[in-house]
């Protein structure tokens, strides 16, 4: 099991900090996950698609910071912030900055 855990943290190093996190953090997780789906979920809902990356980017679609527990477990320190300036180079760049942990 430890084998298949490793190859996954290479492959999905956030995944993995999900699975390992202690029972009580799981489920604020969880909860705090729902929350976040359940504001994009209003703003696809009412305005297709890409209403909910435009709100985001309008600083319209502001979900609720992770508890500190789950941003801890995450390692998600200063979350970095996408404007509507940036190019896509830009934006994979800080995509790929925050899968890499």
């Amino acid at each position: 099991m430890t084998v298949l855990i490793d190859r996954a943290e290479k492959h999905d190093p956030h995944a993995v900090r999900i699975y390992r996190m202690p029972p009580a953090v799981r489920a604020a997780h969880d909860l705090w996950r729902v929350e976040c789906e359940a504001m994009i979920a209003a703003h696809v809902a009412t305005g297709g698609p890409g209403a909910a990356y435009q709100a985001f980017l309008e600083g319209e679609l502001m979900t609720p910071a992770p508890p500190r527990a789950v941003a801890d477990a995450l390692a998600m320190h200063g979350a970095p912030v996408l404007t509507a300036d940036m190019s896509a180079a830009d934006v994979a760049a800080i995509y790929q900055q925050m899968l890499d942990g």
